[in-house]
């Protein structure tokens, strides 16, 4: 059985940071997927030193008889997790689709992630299979996340890790630890139920993995990927703007999160951490400062 989306409204909500080259196909994309559904797109701009604003505005003018479209541009960077939460906020559909600026729909998308959730009770969450621009399917969810992965993920090769989960990956509809947060749907209340995303993870896969976690704690409903929606998916636009930033704020929240799970795996992900910041500073001006903001995490809490 299959929706009747004539009356059907939806929110897409994207947080975005230096991503002026992406808004504009994110946009067009969002009105050649979808047709029938009523959408809202609503922007949260984490101060961008681009022309990601101005680039919104346009497409707001542009696209004015098309789809409404909203921004809320932040005067500092309160992270993904954060600007995720004050979409949130402004969120007013009865579902919401969370989105990257990074990605495009395919023409049907939208559509059948939506129809799998509203049809199958049993579930809280529902992912589609993530692609790059080629067709080549990547990273779209996790069926597990333990201690290990978070060690392997930060202190391995990028290039080396990825190679291996998506050479070993089974790309068939499952249910799932967590999906990726490139794009996902969601009952609106059941975010605000659990108060929407731990603000503490600032930019890193944990936040997912956290956050699915406790919906399907609230809820006992469990998380779904489904590759019958496929996605565009560029990957880590915005992260690749902060430079070694973005890995300070990845051990940060992956500490903060283990932290969550027990003193003993905080306080291990803490000392590993430590361990090879130590080794990497050595040569690298880049990571002095990156040890130097960890220790300052450390003993202050403070992410920025």
């Amino acid at each position: 059985m299959t929706t009747s989306f004539k009356n059907i409204k939806l929110d897409y909500l994207c947080v975005t940071y230096n991503n002026e080259n992406e808004i504009e196909n994110l946009v067009h994309s969002t009105l050649t997927s979808g047709e029938m559904i009523k959408k809202r797109i609503v922007f949260f701009d984490n101060a961008s030193s681009d022309k990601t604003v101005e680039k919104i505005k346009y497409c707001k003018k542009k696209f004015s008889s098309e789809v409404e479209i909203e921004l809320i541009a932040s005067k500092i960077n309160i992270g993904l997790a954060a600007g995720n939460n004050e979409l949130l906020k402004n969120s007013r559909s009865e579902y919401i689709l969370y989105i990257n600026p990074d990605i495009t729909f395919n023409k049907d998308s939208v559509e059948k992630i939506y129809n799998k959730l509203i049809q199958s009770p049993e579930y809280v969450v529902v992912g589609p299979l993530n692609q790059f621009p080629n067709g080549v399917p990547h990273s779209s969810f996790h069926r597990s996340w333990t201690f290990l992965h978070s060690v392997i993920w930060r202190f391995f090769p990028k290039r080396l890790v990825r190679f291996v989960y998506n050479k070993n990956r089974v790309y068939t509809e499952q249910e799932v630890h967590f999906v990726s947060g490139a794009c996902y749907i969601v009952k609106r209340q059941d975010m605000c139920d659990i108060n929407g995303y731990d603000p503490e993870l600032f930019l890193c896969v944990e936040d997912m993995a956290d956050l699915c976690e406790r919906l399907n704690k609230k809820t006992g409903k469990k998380i779904l990927f489904t590759p019958i929606s496929k996605i565009n998916h560029t990957v880590s636009v915005s992260a690749k703007q902060l430079g070694t930033r973005s890995f300070f704020y990845n051990i940060q929240g992956a500490t903060h999160y283990w932290k969550k799970h027990g003193r003993l795996y905080g306080f291990l992900f803490k000392e590993i951490t430590l361990a090879y910041l130590r080794i990497r500073k050595i040569n690298s001006e880049s990571f002095q400062n990156v040890y130097k903001l960890y220790l300052n995490y450390i003993k202050t809490g403070e992410k920025m």
